[in-house]
């Protein structure tokens, strides 16, 4: 089988008819792969081969594209290629015809056999499993294409090809793509930055987010690119709800083996959780997300939370002040010559004392999933809330707030026996008792087991 420039030299050394067939955007913008762009026939039937073997070639690497080039899909019949300005082996076949093979022909008058238009051949081949219209609603079919394919040949600012490699994140949702062009770029900045800002919120909509890359494009692929500018709107260009996401039962067979896993987290609301992501994207190529002042400051009172542990040098944050005393005290604490001489009972006190006021601060201050103030808890419609095994209603979550009792009946089934619930004092928790201790009470009624469903002596309705 001969090699590419043994092709050529056969070709451009005969002086037998040949044709040469071209895919051409005006822009230059498009350059697919090279037997698309240039392809060299010697043969019988040139139109045969250029519209069962060249266009179909070009409809199917144009629709792996992010849109549909305005190209069109040029034959050259020659009648003698020996006379055609020859390629070197070292020239580019895109330098080749923008700077030797077009001058050529156009100062020759070399009239193209056939020119076909790459965007009504593709919307074409794609409407022959459609049942035709009348010739008003396929032109209107027609132009709706092809607003389409400009709409995202703005978006996609005149690249018509996807970059990769893929950045996919995984959740609960399922998949979301985002290409490598600027477009998907932007898009996956700003999904990180929604990430890492809103990795604190009551219900931020994320479990859990696994980042991958993915090496290549196929068709099946290439809807679902970049969904979440799709979805966008004008104030909004980007938008990450879950019908961006794509199930995996609807991807490609062997989809997953072929990901290449960058970085996980379970979005857990604790310190050593939120900086593991957080960092990674901060200091990630692709992403360099800013950590705002609010999260770092929620970082930090979690840590002292999590481990009763002030650092004094380290970098100072909002609540600096507040902690200096305890933090100077467990300091002094600690300095001893040897471990017997540590006093222990003055530490674990301090230790208990850094992590209530870290604590109270993030409640106060704050509203972080996992380290909720109560009452923030009650008001929330969307937070669910349990005494024993009644979940509480929003009419009894009211009454708590407004200062009343709540009266739980006694439930034989669950051994549970009469109980009031009521708010402390300093309202941060909630106090059982088997007498009220307030002048209002409310009763929260026991559900009951929905009965068995009887048998319907009716054929339903289909």
């Amino acid at each position: 089988m001969p090699n590419l420039q043994e092709t050529i030299n056969f070709f451009f050394d005969s002086d037998a008819p040949g044709s040469i067939m071209l895919c051409l955007d005006p822009l230059r913008h498009y350059r697919p792969r090279s037997q698309n762009f240039i392809t060299l026939y010697q043969g019988s039937a040139p139109e045969e081969y250029f519209r069962h073997r060249f266009i179909p070639d070009n409809i199917q690497a144009a629709t792996l594209c992010a849109y549909i080039p305005d190209a069109s899909l040029v034959r050259f019949d020659i009648p003698d290629p020996s006379v055609l300005p020859k390629p070197t082996p070292d020239t580019l076949y895109t330098t080749y015809v923008d700077r030797e093979l077009l001058p050529y022909l156009i100062a020759n008058c070399n009239d193209a056999a056939e020119s076909i238009p790459l965007r009504k051949t593709t919307f074409k081949a794609q409407r022959k499993e459609t049942p035709p219209l009348n010739v008003y609603r396929e032109w209107e079919a027609y132009r709706i294409f092809v607003s389409e394919q400009q709409y995202r040949e703005r978006l996609y600012r005149c690249d018509p090809e996807f970059r990769t490699p893929l950045i996919v994140a995984q959740t609960e949702h399922g998949y979301l793509f985002f290409s490598d062009n600027p477009l998907g770029q932007e898009g996956l900045r700003e999904y990180a930055r929604k990430v890492v800002d809103h990795y604190f919120d009551p219900h931020p909509g994320l479990s859990f987010l696994n980042l991958y890359e993915f090496p290549y494009i196929t068709a099946e692929l290439v809807p679902l690119i970049d969904l979440s500018r799709s979805f966008g709107t004008l104030w909004s260009p980007y938008r990450f709800t879950s019908e961006v996401y794509t199930p995996e039962h609807k991807l490609p067979q062997g989809f997953r083996e072929e990901l290449k896993p960058i970085i996980s987290s379970e979005l857990v609301p604790h310190a050593d959780d939120f900086m593991h992501l957080a960092k990674y994207l901060h200091n990630w190529h692709r992403t360099h997300t800013p950590i705002s002042e609010a999260n770092m400051d929620i970082y930090r009172l979690l840590a002292i939370k999590e481990t009763g542990y002030i650092n004094i040098h380290s970098q100072p944050f909002s609540f600096d002040e507040a902690f200096r005393p305890l933090a100077e005290q467990l300091e002094q604490t600690t300095q001893v010559k040897s471990p017997e001489q540590l006093d222990m009972k003055r530490l674990e006190e301090l230790i208990k004392q850094a992590r209530q006021l870290a604590d109270y601060f993030l409640k106060d201050e704050f509203d972080v999933r996992g380290h909720r103030a109560l009452e923030r808890m009650l008001e929330d419609p969307r937070e669910k809330m349990v005494i024993g095994h009644i979940e509480l209603p929003s009419s009894a979550k009211s009454a708590l707030l407004d200062n009343r009792s709540l009266y739980f009946p006694a439930d034989p089934e669950h051994g549970t026996v009469e109980v009031y619930a009521q708010l402390s004092e300093d309202r941060r928790s909630i106090l059982l008792s088997p007498t009220p201790q307030k002048n209002h009470v409310c009763t929260v009624s026991v559900p009951q087991p929905e009965p068995p469903h009887k048998k319907k002596n009716h054929t339903p309705h289909l």
